[in-house]
């Protein structure tokens, strides 16, 4: 993670970051660590944008991640709880198209 920061720091910011584990309160501090390196607080209304990924259509991720940013900056999608962490939603949705 320490390295991660640095990178950010430095302005080397990667595509996509995966955060996992079993420690939930480790994961959130490391979120908010990234999601402060990448959007300034003022910013947030129009660049961050967070959503629920058991919930979320993948139609809406898709709109959202091809949708430039409104302020020309950066835009960063946070997904929580992607649909890839449950293998069978995924198999169940393709069946359902």
């Amino acid at each position: 993670m320490e390295k991660i920061l640095a990178n950010l720091k430095k302005g080397i910011i990667a595509p996509c970051y995966l955060l996992y584990g079993e420690e939930e309160y480790l994961i959130h501090e490391a979120l908010g660590k990234i999601i402060d390196c990448l959007v300034p607080e003022s910013d947030r209304d129009f660049s961050l944008f967070d959503l629920d990924g058991e919930n979320t259509d993948v139609d809406i991720l898709i709109d959202n991640i091809l949708t430039p940013s409104l302020l020309g900056g950066r835009k960063v999608i946070l997904v929580r709880t992607p649909l890839f962490s449950h293998p069978e939603k995924i198999w169940l949705n393709s069946f359902r198209r």
